[in-house]
């Protein structure tokens, strides 16, 4: 009866029993051999379930203490603030036309005397509004707060730079960067609270499981004569 609940419950996510049939026949089963494995996957189920210890003792309690003893697991990461100058450029490659390289020619050469009137002590955030390319323009090309993996590929040495210190010309897939690095915020602590016990609950009974299941295995092998036929 429980095996037929279960084929039953498979059967009414299709529109109609030849419906699924035909995703059984696709997959290489027949409904006999679904029927089969449902019926060895619940007997293995309930099995467990009969001999490996209730994981349903872990709680709050566990959570808790799990979050206190494991502070560096529950960190948001290093942020960043930043602003950057952006001049776009088409993307180079073998395939790239006389005009596509002269107009990346001239978006470097751009970059390049932006950063040299940077270092001469050209304000960042006046450049930024008249020559950025991008949305950031009017914000004086401000990019607000970021953690580690947001910029593309090009750019992770902006990750290196110290408050208050301008970058070299960075290449992205999509042009020219100069970036300023406005601060380097510390990482700071998830706070612990319903939703974050919840899935440390979750997790926790999991693992407990999954070792109480390795043991289990280990413990039926040790006891089992196996023989394998190639």
């Amino acid at each position: 009866a429980a095996i037929a609940t279960r084929v039953a419950g498979y059967a009414s996510r299709y529109p109609s029993p030849e419906a699924f049939r035909s995703a059984l026949q696709s997959q290489g089963m027949t409904e006999q051999e679904f029927r089969e494995t449902m019926g060895s996957d619940l007997a293995i189920r309930r099995y467990l379930e009969a001999t490996l210890p209730d994981t349903s003792t872990v709680g709050p309690g566990e959570a808790r203490a799990f979050y206190d003893q494991n502070p560096q697991l529950f960190q948001t990461g290093q942020r960043y603030h930043a602003r950057h100058i952006f001049l776009a450029a088409p993307r180079i490659d073998e395939t790239a036309t006389e005009t596509e390289r002269a107009a990346d020619e001239r978006a470097r050469s751009k970059a390049d005397s932006l950063l040299a009137a940077l270092r001469a002590g050209a304000d960042f955030e006046a450049l930024a509004r008249e020559w950025s390319e991008d949305e950031t323009a009017q914000r004086g090309g401000d990019l607000g707060e970021f953690g580690r993996g947001a910029m593309v590929p090009g750019l992770q040495g902006i990750y290196d730079l110290q408050e208050g210190e301008t970058s070299e010309v960075l290449r992205s897939p999509s042009g020219y960067h100069i970036f300023r690095m406005e601060e380097r915020l510390s990482s700071e602590p998830v706070p612990y609270g319903p939703q974050l016990e919840a899935r440390l609950v979750d997790q926790l009974r999991s693992e407990q499981q999954g070792r109480a299941v390795q043991q289990r295995l280990e413990e039926l092998r040790a006891e089992a004569t196996i023989e394998r036929t190639l």
